[in-house]
């Protein structure tokens, strides 16, 4: 990041430096001048951020990495492990190692540190991650046919995928929702963010999935609560549905694979290519609900129109990476999001976490 914000010289091409500095166009000078400020307010900017910088470089010349990035933890209550059901509460708790469950991946304090993220903490994969050298090795061009392919390996490793649903009173809803996820491939767990402070989910009749079912009891209403890193989410893929959607098995698994061999076809027989999925674009946030923006009379609305094009995926059944849910909490990137869009603080959640996903994409 130093390098896009210098330019560099050697004293013997000291005499070109005048011609060289007029031959930089304006949009490289504004980039630069972008990552300088950048630099300057990350590790210069205050006592603190310079303090942080000294911590940091003591602890990369140490081959040391960096405390795990704060989430919220979460300890469990009951289980049921016949019938996959965890409830679980908050807790003050905090985690002293730092997990890296994907061994595909390079770690985040093994590569170059980008710009898109807290360099002061450690966060076990990102969208921009590099796949480990031995899955390159096996690369998938479909030569020998899909039986020797599938034998060889893919491009990426099988993946599968968190499911995040709010809760509040409609639990009946909230159930039927669940029992339709057992027909969904790909499926890691099922995350409910029960967020009724006043009633007890052990009293709750949950229905039985074939995969783990947690219920996340938070200790104060919000609808932002899903958007919270915890210490359940294990995959780096997320899915943040609501308790009343109608997406079908089929839906949701398009959107999440890119493996489909078929050209899929929606419910008004519109064809789309299986390549507009999550996984081909793991920065971005895919999702079926999208909005268009409109202004009449100098106010902005988002009318529930289908339109050519859109403005937004709404969140409320979206795939997204767990790393939006660490931008949208940490104060560094609360600060540089709010310093690049002076309205920031005034955008709904699906607005902010669009512009996060356009600044760290």
């Amino acid at each position: 990041m130093w390098n896009r914000a210098t330019v560099h010289f050697q004293l013997k091409q000291i005499s070109q430096l005048f011609l060289a500095l007029n031959s930089i166009s304006k949009l490289r000078i504004m980039e630069m001048r972008r990552i300088g400020q950048m630099i300057y307010n990350r590790y210069l900017g205050s006592r603190e951020a310079q303090m942080r910088s000294v911590l940091l470089t003591l602890s990369q010349r140490d081959g040391k990495p960096q405390p795990p990035a704060p989430v919220t933890n979460f300890r469990l209550v009951s289980s049921n492990p016949g019938r996959k059901l965890y409830i679980y509460e908050e807790s003050s708790e905090t985690p002293l190692v730092a997990k890296h469950n994907d061994f595909h991946r390079f770690p985040i304090y093994l590569t170059e540190v980008s710009e898109k993220t807290d360099p002061y903490w450690f966060h076990d994969s990102t969208p921009w991650s590099t796949i480990s050298f031995t899955e390159l090795a096996y690369t998938n061009n479909h030569s020998g046919g899909d039986f020797y392919s599938d034998l060889l390996g893919l491009e990426y490793p099988k993946e599968e995928f968190t499911v995040i649903m709010p809760v509040y009173n409609r639990l009946y809803r909230a159930r039927k929702t669940i029992e339709g996820f057992r027909d969904v491939p790909h499926i890691h767990s099922v995350l409910v963010v029960f967020n009724n402070p006043n009633l007890n989910p052990a009293d709750t009749e949950w229905p039985t999935i074939n995969v783990p079912l947690k219920i996340l009891r938070f200790k104060r209403n919000s609808l932002n609560n899903r958007f919270l890193p915890n210490n359940q989410i294990e995959t780096e893929a997320v899915l943040a549905i609501d308790d009343d959607s109608c997406l079908t098995a089929d839906e949701i698994t398009f959107g999440f694979n890119p493996s489909e061999k078929l050209i899929n076809t929606d419910r008004n027989g519109l064809k789309f290519s299986s390549q507009r999925t999550w996984r081909t674009n793991r920065a971005s946030i895919v999702g079926q609900v999208s909005r268009s923006f409109t202004t009449e009379d100098k106010n902005l609305s988002y009318p529930v129109q289908c339109t050519p094009s859109y403005s937004m995926v709404l969140t409320n059944a979206a795939f997204l990476h767990k790393l939006h849910s660490v931008c949208e909490t940490s104060p560094v990137c609360d600060q540089f999001c709010k310093k690049s869009c002076p309205s920031y603080s005034a955008l709904t959640q699906h607005q902010r976490f669009h512009f996060t996903a356009s600044v760290f994409s």
